[in-house]
């Protein structure tokens, strides 16, 4: 009955935090809340479609240097006519053959960005473990099972509803301070990848136009 009386926010955070603690895992009790349902807007399902599928060629060449990997993310590119979709940063790295190899690790990590992106269209289930990665291998045998033409795509998606981008909006933001301050205090889990938190808080992020940011420009909630 308690429960039930409290404002959304207050449950989405209570929620939150009963799943990091069955982790074995302590979080803040005074982080914020967060925004609710009425005040968050959505962005559209073509939208998060083609920025998933943008990520891809960025994903291919930063994690494998071959001509040949050079050559499949030219050919998803031409192939989903994805030239307006890439942004500036995306077309930066793209086109320079002498990004540093921190960069390139950094970026290859998007790859989880793609995989909640995926979620958030319904065309995965569910998101793998905090501690299990995602693989551009796994995001191209998906999307090729799809098809080859967005329509293809728009004719599968079953858009998440608003509560359930909030909720994961939510955990990610706190999983995102716990990695943190596990770091700055030097210790170490094998229950959770920082790395997967925070391309998924950025995903989710961007989904829900947290500070109305673009892409490139997403300030993280910490």
């Amino acid at each position: 009955m308690f429960f039930n009386k409290l404002k959304e926010s207050e449950k989405r955070k209570i929620k939150s935090e009963e799943f990091i603690h069955k982790l074995g895992i302590l979080v803040d009790p005074n982080l914020p809340f967060l925004p609710i349902e009425k005040d968050t807007k959505i962005r559209t399902p073509i939208e998060i479609l083609y920025r998933s599928l943008s990520l891809l060629p960025v994903c291919i060449n930063a994690i494998d240097e071959s001509e040949e990997a050079k050559k499949d993310a030219l050919t998803i590119g031409f192939l989903f006519n994805l030239g307006d979709h890439i942004t500036e940063k995306e077309r930066n790295f793209l086109t320079n053959d002498s990004i540093n190899y921190e960069d390139k690790v950094l970026l290859s990590w998007r790859v989880e960005a793609i995989q909640t992106l995926l979620w958030s269209l319904g065309l995965i289930s569910e998101l793998k473990p905090l501690n299990d990665f995602y693989s551009i291998s796994e995001a191209l045998e998906l999307i090729f099972s799809i098809g080859k033409e967005v329509g293809d795509y728009l004719k599968h998606i079953k858009m998440r509803t608003k509560k359930e981008l909030l909720d994961e909006l939510d955990l990610y933001y706190r999983l995102h301070i716990v990695c943190s301050e596990l770091r700055a205090n030097n210790i170490e889990n094998n229950i959770l990848s920082s790395d997967i938190v925070y391309e998924r808080h950025y995903a989710l992020s961007w989904i829900t136009y947290q500070n109305n940011e673009d892409w490139d420009n997403i300030t993280l909630l910490n």
